[in-house]
């Protein structure tokens, strides 16, 4: 008799110690499943207009969640441009051989949010303001953007591109303002 009592309190205690791995592994995937729900994920879109002649770049939430911004640069001939310094970032953009390039969108601070399907065009450039002679591709190439964000989580990701990487993926220039396309 006392044999049946240990192995009913063993098979019980087995049957105990199951569930509450299975309730731990439930719950562990629920909260994988549940961070997957509310992933951000920036990307870069760039935009060249022929007919108008304008070069847009936009950063883009294509997740599900909003993206935290923690971090956000615009590097210019390498250096790390100010945008929240309104003389600075005039005087970097300046020095680009190109009038009026446009920083779109006001300097990202930490804490700032992106939202789902939220894109913010955050670079315009009219080619008919290119000087000298000035190639698209010659005044994109100064220009690096990079950007670090957190989903509501806390996972980290970071995200970077020159800004001359459309026409890199094409392996062309496009062609200058007012030619036949």
């Amino acid at each position: 008799m006392e044999l049946k009592y240990e192995l009913a309190d063993f098979v019980s205690a087995t049957l105990g110690f199951v569930a509450l791995g299975l309730s731990w592994w439930q719950v562990r995937r629920s909260e994988k499943l549940m961070r997957l729900s509310a992933r951000p994920i920036l990307t870069f879109n760039n935009s060249h207009f022929q007919k108008s002649y304008v070069y847009c770049c936009e950063v883009r939430n294509s997740g599900l969640g909003p993206a935290i911004v923690t971090a956000f640069a615009i590097k210019i001939d390498g250096k790390l441009c100010d945008l929240s310094d309104e003389k600075e970032a005039k005087a970097a953009f300046d020095n680009l051989p190109a009038e009026n390039v446009r920083h779109c969108h006001g300097n990202y601070t930490p804490g700032d949010a992106v939202a789902p399907n939220e894109s913010l065009i955050i670079l315009r450039i009219d080619e008919a303001d290119l000087l000298g002679g000035s190639h698209l591709c010659d005044v994109l190439s100064h220009i690096e953007f990079k950007i670090e964000y957190m989903s509501v989580y806390g996972d980290r990701f970071s995200i970077s591109q020159r800004a001359d990487h459309y026409f890199m993926l094409r392996g062309k220039k496009p062609a200058p303002a007012g030619a036949s396309a």
